[in-house]
């Protein structure tokens, strides 16, 4: 897994360098802009660059359940990274991982992944374990 610390200006002005980070990581508006994701401007250039894109098929998008309609997930099809959703008591949780293990039918292992908090992604060296009946979507 691959973190890139770029302006995040750069990423939009440039879309191509934020469609090729799609590859190794999923962003949300808010991961893409981080400190100017209140910038409505930055957000309407961001959106506009990114429609044609998804529209054609380079990059696919997915509503994350229970945070709105506002709230989506860009992700590249060929990518070398698993997206999952998870729903517990505190609400929805989105991870996003390279490798997992198969412990039973109903559960998996995640070695190291990548937690969404606020509009960063928080990496977790910890394994942790997943009951099947806490998934709502698995890409």
């Amino acid at each position: 897994m691959k973190q890139n610390k770029l302006d995040p200006r750069d990423k939009v002005y440039n879309i191509i360098i934020l469609i090729n980070e799609l590859k190794y990581q999923p962003h949300t508006y808010g991961t893409i802009l981080q400190e100017f994701s209140d910038c409505k401007t930055l957000n309407r250039v961001l959106r506009r660059k990114l429609k044609p894109y998804h529209q054609r098929g380079k990059i696919l998008k997915c509503h994350i359940p229970g945070k709105g309609l506002g709230e989506v997930l860009y992700y590249h099809e060929l990518r070398d990274y698993h997206i999952l959703f998870t729903s517990d008591r505190l609400g929805i949780k989105v991870y996003y991982f390279d490798d997992y293990k198969k412990i039973s039918r109903n559960i998996i292992e995640l070695k190291t992944y990548y937690l969404l908090k606020n509009n960063e992604w928080k990496y977790h060296m910890k394994s942790k374990r997943i009951f099947s009946g806490d998934v709502l979507k698995w890409f």
